[in-house]
């Protein structure tokens, strides 16, 4: 049934932002980069500045909408030490990827851009919502058999890249199952189609996938 639809799929990133500390740093360059990550509550008051800024200028629309990072923002055509931080949230309605550049010294959201179809990092509250509907499908379940309750579920972004695909503009998480061994289960392959609510098993064991090195774990 979802031959076609797999077929177009490109995995295309990883579910998680790059990690802020980089190996090999040396302890000037960690403290210098601890600064430039936003606090928790410096997080939280850009994401509700964000949300009421998308609000605002009409770009709410129906629907989730997640918010998916936020970074502190070097900009480097300006000669301020204000905190900038860039957050990303997701649209699920038009499938729409919000960029909101938030100023938390003056305390105001300067910029707010709408982008279309491109790539978004999946949010932790996605990725737990894509787990357990795929763990709560019997299918997924019998397939997955005797380790169940064992497994590490890993989740990654995958992207729809032609309109004529049916799930083209659709949010879709492709799951993988890591065995306590190290290894992957190599069926059930799942896909769960977030936009549609639907958990989707390819029945084709030899479809071809883009290359998948790493992934969300828990």
């Amino acid at each position: 049934m979802y031959r076609s639809h797999f077929f177009s799929i490109l995995l295309t990133f990883l579910v998680l932002a790059p990690s802020a500390v980089v190996r090999g740093q040396t302890p000037e360059e960690d403290a210098r980069e601890a600064f430039f990550t936003p606090t928790a509550a410096e997080t939280s008051r850009a994401f509700a500045m964000a949300e009421q800024a998308i609000q605002e200028r009409g770009l709410r629309a129906t629907g989730p909408l997640y918010n998916i990072s936020a970074e502190l923002h070097r900009d480097k055509n300006a000669v301020t030490r204000n905190r900038l931080v860039l957050v990303t949230s997701y649209r699920y309605s038009g499938d729409v990827a919000i960029l909101s550049y938030v100023d938390l010294t003056k305390g105001v959201v300067t910029r707010v851009d709408a982008i279309s179809h491109t790539n978004v990092h999946l949010s932790e509250a996605e990725y737990l919502l894509a787990k357990e509907k795929a763990l709560t499908t019997p299918k997924v379940r019998q397939q997955i058999g005797e380790y169940l309750g064992q497994i590490q579920v890993e989740a990654m972004v995958s992207h729809a890249a032609y309109e004529k695909d049916p799930l083209f503009g659709h949010r879709v998480v492709r799951l993988l199952f890591k065995v306590p061994s190290g290894g992957y289960l190599a069926q059930p392959i799942v896909f769960v189609d977030l936009t549609a609510n639907q958990v989707l098993i390819d029945p084709e064991p030899n479809h071809s996938h883009a290359a998948v090195p790493s992934a969300q774990k828990h």
